[in-house]
């Protein structure tokens, strides 16, 4: 019995003396506003130069293109097949330490085109947990790595000098954890325009929440959305005129921020273009509201109220056959205006305005929601 209580007692302590190590909430969030983690980069070298437009699917392993990592558990890497490899059964299987979107095992996605592209993670076990990793992290702990870690994903140098309007785009595909998106499992993309001395973060594509009722820290969100699959999608940057005149570099930077909750598949990046302008032609559209709908007295005011619909070719080409359409709810009606809309070819640069007037029948007496569609298409696409 003395024998028991020796070995008994030391192992209540330890199991004590972890949990009151976990970090709460707030403390959690106050090391994410001051992250304490250092960059460990390779030997500064000129970066490769290369002309645009340019267009790299990644299937020749994205020539110019460098990883560099916080640490050397996980990190950025050019994988090939990455839908034959799938989650550790330890992290997700029959005691999952994690909930994803698809059933176990789960695989990690397709590359958007082709049979390659770029993945923060970690082929050992399929996560950006890292490696190693506790195997015995427990049932619904969301896995947890032994440090905090990160990397970036850096382009070439772009020839991009000689261009008045400079965007680009990628397509990505992502899995993180749901509880305090907007603070952990950090993507942020970045540009440089003096060759990668300095960066400035253009965006971060975490969703801009902290959490809704009834999510686990141990669940997934993905470019899917909460607990569902994640599916690819396309980001497109068109830059501000002060990157005109400078040749440009493009940086992917992934921040786990800390050691919790990473037993997820990570962040994928493929098919990226860089140019002056779409290789094809590109619609941009946008409605502005002159004098804005408001409720005055209990009624609409004014109403008829107008709206203004303005669609602009970013593209290399001409957009040909470019109708307008409306698909109106059952109180409305068109007071001014023309549905459908004929524009004809937009040229590339073309701006074109609509403007329309819609009439309210009969007119609310409350404050009420509205929506309605409008169908841009051209001679071979459907925009909506």
């Amino acid at each position: 019995m003395t024998f028991f209580k020796n070995i008994y007692i030391p192992i209540i302590l330890l199991a004590v003396a972890t949990l009151f190590s976990l970090p709460t909430r707030e403390e959690r969030l106050e090391s994410a506003r001051h992250p304490e983690r250092v960059l460990v980069l390779p030997p500064r070298a000129r970066p490769m130069t290369v002309p645009v437009p340019y267009f790299e699917d990644f299937e020749s392993g994205g020539p110019g293109w460098t990883t560099a990592a916080f640490t050397t558990s996980c990190q950025w890497q050019w994988i090939v097949d990455p839908d034959l490899i799938t989650v550790h059964t330890d992290i997700y299987g029959a005691s999952p330490m994690v909930e994803l979107g698809d059933p176990s095992p789960a695989g990690l996605p397709e590359p958007r085109s082709g049979n390659a592209c770029f993945w923060y993670g970690n082929p050992e076990n399929g996560t950006f947990i890292g490696e190693p990793f506790d195997h015995t992290g427990g049932f619904h702990s969301g896995g947890n790595s032994y440090h905090d870690h990160g990397g970036t994903l850096t382009s070439p140098l772009f020839e991009t000098a000689g261009l008045g309007r400079i965007m680009f785009y990628f397509w990505t595909w992502w899995e993180v954890e749901c509880i305090d998106i907007n603070a952990f499992d950090m993507m942020y993309i970045e540009v440089s325009s003096d060759g990668g001395l300095t960066w400035d973060t253009l965006n971060w594509l975490n969703p801009p929440f902290s959490r809704l009722p009834g999510w686990d820290e141990y669940e997934s969100y993905s470019s899917g959305g909460y607990l569902s699959s994640g599916i690819w999608i396309k980001w497109t940057y068109f830059l501000e005129p002060e990157y005109s005149g400078h040749d440009l570099m493009v940086r992917f930077e992934f921040e786990t921020v800390d050691a919790l909750y990473n037993g997820f598949r990570g962040w994928f990046i493929d098919d990226f273009y860089i140019g002056g302008g779409m290789e094809q032609a590109e619609l941009l559209r946008r409605a502005e509201y002159p004098n804005p709908l408001d409720m005055v007295d209990c009624l609409p005011e004014p109403n008829p109220f107008p709206v203004d619909f303005i669609v602009e070719n970013v593209g290399g080409e001409a957009a040909n056959d470019v109708v307008i359409s409306l698909e109106l709810p059952d109180d409305f009606s068109l007071a001014s205006g023309f549905d459908p809309m004929p524009l004809g070819t937009v040229l590339p640069g073309d701006v074109d305005t609509v403007h329309w007037e819609f009439l309210i029948t009969p007119p609310p007496n409350e404050d009420t929601t509205y929506c309605w569609h409008v169908i841009l298409t051209s001679a071979d696409s459907l925009i909506g």
